[in-house]
Formats: C-alpha cells, sequence, structure tokens
C-alpha cells in the first residue's frame, strides 16, 4: 500500500533527474559529431587522436564539460548547465537557442514519460492524490490515468502540448517566472519589476518549484477537468430528467474554452 502524505511539499526528483539525463544525452550525441569534425576541420594534432577535446570544446573548465557529458552535477554545476558555457554549447553544437538546449525540438519525444514520471512524483500527496483517486480503481495505475485522459484524447494532449512548449520559453498563462535575489517568484507581465530578471526560456535553476507551478496551473486542473467532464457525461446519460443542468466552476470553463481554440486552430491548419 502506497503511504500518502498530507503536508509535504512536492520535490519532483524523477522528474528533474529525468530532464537532466534528455539534456545530457542530447548535448552528448552534438559534442560526439563536434569532436568528430574538430579534426577535420583543424587537422590532426599531438595528443588528440582522431577527435577533438574537452579543452578544445571549453579551456576556461574542461572538467565542466566531462560532467554535463556524464550528467554529473556538483556545487560548481548544480543545475547541470552554468550560465557562462550555455551560449558556447549553443555556437559549437548547432542548438538554435538556449531554451532548445534544455527542452529539445520535439517536445513530444518525451512528454508522455515526463508527464507520467510528474504524476507519479507527487501521487504520494494527498493534496494532489485526491484529484484522482476516486477514478483510479486498486490495479490501476498512474500509466492508465496518463492513458484515459491524454492518449486517448487528442485536445487534451494537444492542450498539453501547447501549454508545455509555452512554459519552455517562461510563459504560462499570461505570466512568467522571474529571479529577484534568488528567489524564483511566478507574475504576471504587470507584476514583473525588470525585464533583466526575466528570462525568454526556461533554465533548470529552482527546477523542482517550476515543475510544481506548472503542475499547479496546467496538469492538475486538466486531469479535473477531464474526470469532471466525464463524469457529468455519465450523469446525463443516466439521468432520467432530459435537460438536466450542470454548474462548473471557473477553471473548469477556462479551459474548456482554451481546447475549443485549439480544435478550431487544428482544423485551419488541416
Amino acid at each position: 500500500m502506497d503511504i500518502i502524505n498530507e503536508d509535504k511539499k512536492p520535490t519532483f526528483d524523477k522528474s528533474c533527474e529525468l530532464l537532466y539525463s534528455l539534456t545530457s544525452n542530447r548535448i552528448r550525441e552534438r559534442y560526439e559529431l563536434w569532436s568528430k569534425d574538430y579534426v577535420k576541420n583543424h587537422g590532426k594534432m599531438e595528443g588528440h587522436g582522431n577527435k577533438g577535446t574537452a579543452f578544445d570544446f571549453y579551456p576556461e573548465d574542461r572538467n565542466l564539460v566531462n560532467r554535463i557529458l556524464k550528467n554529473k552535477r556538483n556545487e560548481d554545476n548544480p543545475y547541470l548547465i552554468t550560465p557562462k558555457i550555455l551560449p558556447v554549447i549553443v555556437e559549437k553544437l548547432g542548438f538554435n537557442d538556449k531554451a532548445e538546449v534544455f527542452w529539445g525540438d520535439d517536445i513530444k519525444q518525451y512528454l508522455e514519460k515526463l508527464f507520467k514520471t510528474m504524476l507519479q512524483d507527487v501521487n504520494h500527496l494527498y493534496s494532489y492524490r485526491k484529484h484522482w483517486t476516486d477514478f483510479l480503481s486498486a490495479n490501476e495505475s498512474i500509466d492508465s490515468l496518463y492513458y484515459t485522459f491524454f492518449s486517448e484524447n487528442e485536445e487534451n494532449l494537444d492542450y498539453l502540448e501547447d501549454e508545455f512548449l509555452d512554459f519552455t520559453y517562461n510563459n504560462l498563462n499570461k505570466k512568467t517566472f522571474v529571479e529577484c535575489d534568488d528567489v524564483l517568484e511566478f507574475m504576471s507581465e504587470s507584476e514583473k519589476i525588470s525585464q533583466n530578471n526575466c528570462s525568454v526560456y526556461l533554465d533548470f535553476k529552482n527546477l523542482p518549484n517550476k515543475l510544481k507551478v506548472f503542475t499547479d496551473e496546467v496538469l492538475i486542473p486538466i486531469i479535473d477537468y477531464a474526470i469532471q467532464e466525464r463524469f457529468i457525461t455519465d450523469m446525463v446519460k443516466n439521468s432520467e430528467e432530459p435537460n438536466v443542468f450542470f454548474e462548473h466552476d471557473e477553471k473548469f470553463e477556462e479551459i474548456k474554452n482554451k481546447l475549443k481554440k485549439l480544435k478550431l486552430k487544428s482544423k485551419k491548419l488541416t
């Protein structure tokens, strides 16, 4: 039986580790290509073998390069990638922008695994698990929750993908993450203190808190919406009254309207 904790804040350990691993692999794949091309472009040099080295890539700190490639973090790179090496990675490895280094160029490749992991990371906490306890039977898992409400529901999945893509560019529900004296704040455009503190992409600093915001602002509401919608549909089917009316909360209507817009958008594209 799972142990349910009531008051703990989610740490998203598995989700963070997954994102670190994906980023390290993404960089390593491009680094290996760069390493092979380095000798072709510069000629064979003594002590280099047939490849460029970590020192060639970043003379300031070759150990940092090796840690990133091996997904190793310490006090010098607690968030895997440091601000100083980030532009070097973008330029030398041919990434389109800084966001692509952290999140890739196709979020669909890992979204299912990430969202399942995020749900598993909070499944032991009552404040989260209560949202789907009644839906999942004793034999069902987070996998079945994701399959029912996202894999089998294209509109919900499109909504989730759109919101997550905005999230990676530091834009979620018209709000952004702002670093103020090392404190992470999530605020609206009108509340922003300084554009200098607001990045146009999302890095891994305070990653657990950022994932918590996405879970609270998007993931949980869409699950609530999907479960509530299914419940209402079943109630209407089983009701003897032909014109049963159910009241919806504000969040329900907000998500419903967003899903409608996505559906119209996809129709225009086809």
